[in-house]
C-alpha cells in the first residue's frame, strides 16, 4: 500500500478533529434506569439491546463501596469534579454487583442539570472503570451498542460509545464479541446514520487479532475493501452526505489505494457545488493513487481563486507524473 501524500492528510483534518482525537483520548488516557431513548431497530442477529430497571437505590447503595457510591452519585453532596476523581482512581478489584451498578450507571439518562461535556466525560470515566475491572464481556459489549444505537442521546455519547467499542474490541476479553461488534458497526456506518462519520472510521482501522491503530489502518485489515464499497460509494454519490461523512470516505479510499474510484472523485473535484475543503482532500485522495492516466484531467482544471484548491491542484499535478 502507497503512502499517502502530506495534502491527503492536511486536507482530511477535519476528520482527524472530528473523530481521531475522542480515539487518541480513549486510547491513552442518578439513579439507573432503562435507557431513555428510542434505540435504533437492529437485526436480531447482531446484538440485544440491553435495558435495566430501576433498582432500589438504598439496597444498592449498601452493596457499594462507599467511594464507589459517591463516584455513581448515589450519595449526596459529591461535586461533579469529586465524582470523576473517584472513578479514575477507583481500584481494578470490583465485585459483580459493583460492576452490574456502574452498568446501570452507564445506561442510565443524563440527569437533569449535567453540562455536555461533563456527562460526556462522566461516561467515558465509566467505561474505563469498567474494561480495567475485567466486566462480562457480552454485557459491555452490549451496553456500549445500547449506547451507541439509542437515538435520544447526544452524538457525542454515541460517538464515544463506538471509540470504546473499537478498544475493547482490542482486548483478549472480546474475543467471542469481535464479530457482533464490527457487524453492529457497520450498519452504524450507513449514510443515513448521524454517527456514520465515527463508524465508518472506526471499522476502517480494525484489524486482525485485536489490533487497533488510530493513526493508519492495519496491513491487514479486518474489514475488507469489499465490504465498504457499497457504504463509500452511496456516500460519494450523495449530494446530501455531511462534510464529515465524505471526508471519511476519501480517506479510506486513500489509505486502501481504491483506484477504481477514480471516476467519483473527478466528479466530486470538477462539481463546483461541492464545498472546497471536500473537493481539495479528494484531489489529495486522487494524487495519492498516483495513476498516470489523471494528470491531463488534472491540467484540465480551471483556475481557481480558492486558495485551498489552488494548492491541491498544484501538489497533484506535481504528485502525478
Amino acid at each position: 500500500m502507497k503512502s499517502s501524500p502530506i495534502l491527503t492528510k492536511s486536507a482530511l483534518l477535519l476528520v482527524g478533529v472530528a473523530v481521531a482525537a475522542v480515539t487518541l483520548i480513549i486510547l491513552f488516557s442518578s439513579s439507573p434506569e432503562a435507557p431513555s431513548g428510542a434505540v435504533a431497530q437492529v437485526e436480531p442477529a447482531v446484538f440485544e439491546p440491553i435495558k435495566i430497571a430501576k433498582p432500589d437505590r438504598e439496597e444498592i447503595t449498601s452493596a457499594l463501596r462507599p467511594s464507589l457510591a459517591r463516584g455513581l452519585g448515589l450519595t449526596e453532596n459529591a461535586s461533579a469534579s469529586e465524582r470523576l476523581s473517584l472513578l479514575y482512581d477507583m481500584p481494578d478489584d470490583l465485585s459483580e454487583t459493583e460492576n452490574q451498578a456502574v452498568l446501570s450507571t452507564l445506561l442510565a439518562p443524563r440527569q437533569k442539570g449535567d453540562a455536555d461535556g461533563w456527562h460526556a466525560e462522566y461516561l467515558h470515566s465509566l467505561c474505563l472503570l469498567l474494561q480495567r475491572s475485567s466486566p462480562e464481556p457480552d454485557l459491555f459489549c452490549r451496553g456500549l451498542l445500547t449506547l451507541a444505537y439509542d437515538t435520544a442521546r447526544p452524538l457525542v455519547v454515541r460517538d464515544y460509545a463506538i471509540q470504546h467499542l473499537t478498544r475493547f474490541y482490542a482486548s483478549p476479553l472480546a474475543v467471542d464479541h469481535r464479530a457482533m461488534i464490527v457487524s453492529a458497526i457497520l450498519l452504524l456506518a450507513e449514510p443515513g446514520s448521524k454517527i456514520s462519520p465515527t463508524a465508518l472510521l472506526a471499522v476502517h482501522l480494525l484489524g486482525p487479532e485485536g489490533h487497533l491503530n488510530p493513526s493508519a489502518p492495519p496491513s491487514e485489515p479486518l474489514v475488507s475493501d469489499g465490504e465498504f464499497t457499497s457504504i463509500l460509494t452511496s456516500v460519494l454519490a450523495s449530494p446530501a452526505a455531511s462534510t464529515s461523512n465524505s471526508m471519511t470516505a476519501l480517506r479510506i479510499i486513500a489509505d486502501r489505494q481504491l483506484d477504481h474510484y477514480r471516476p467519483e472523485l473527478h466528479q466530486i473535484i470538477a462539481d463546483e457545488k461541492t464545498p472546497a475543503l471536500v473537493r481539495a482532500s479528494a484531489l489529495g485522495t486522487l494524487s495519492s493513487l498516483e495513476n498516470p492516466e489523471d494528470k491531463q484531467f488534472i491540467e484540465s482544471l480551471p483556475p481557481s481563486n480558492h486558495p485551498l484548491l489552488a494548492h491541491a491542484v498544484s501538489h497533484a499535478q506535481a504528485a502525478i507524473k
